[in-house]
């Protein structure tokens, strides 16, 4: 299993080095065109300047579409792996959280369940806290696995 993840990571690692190295060697290339401008126009005079206008602009153009030209493949930051289940959230709200801190120290409550990839979770909530050094103090919360079903994947 470790392995899968790790040929999985070393694939978006080679797809994110071919496609930085061509970025940077683009980016090279539109330094140097613009620098090449960028001289032109310091060197010339204003009557110069004013009769390769045209030329001038039409290298701006070229580098600017160069620029909006470079295709950037887009792909997702986040590692995605069928080993890896994806993240998913749940909100449990305690209501009334007051009325449950007065209930008996040992008071729980689970939230409802949350299933995903063939994992079934809850949680464990004490409002006053889980063992007698935290009683009144804290609130604990544990994070409970309910069922596995490892054919669902």
């Amino acid at each position: 299993m470790v392995n899968r993840i790790e040929l999985e990571y070393k694939e978006k690692l080679i797809a994110l080095s071919s496609q930085q190295k061509m970025i940077n060697k683009e980016i090279h290339s539109l330094h140097f065109t613009q620098q090449e401008v960028g001289q032109e126009i310091q060197t010339l005079s204003k009557n110069s300047m004013v009769e390769k206008a045209n030329d001038l602009l039409e290298n701006l153009k070229r580098i600017n579409n160069r620029a909006s030209r470079m295709e950037i493949n887009k792909f997702s930051l986040d590692f995605v792996s069928k080993i890896v289940p994806e993240f998913d959230c749940e909100t449990l709200v305690l209501q009334p959280y007051s009325i449950l801190q007065k209930n008996s120290f040992s008071a729980y409550i689970y939230s409802e369940i949350l299933a995903n990839s063939g994992f079934k979770w809850r949680l464990k909530v004490y409002p006053n806290g889980y063992g007698v050094p935290l009683q009144g103090k804290w609130i604990s919360v544990f994070l409970e696995m309910v069922e596995v079903n490892y054919y669902s994947q």
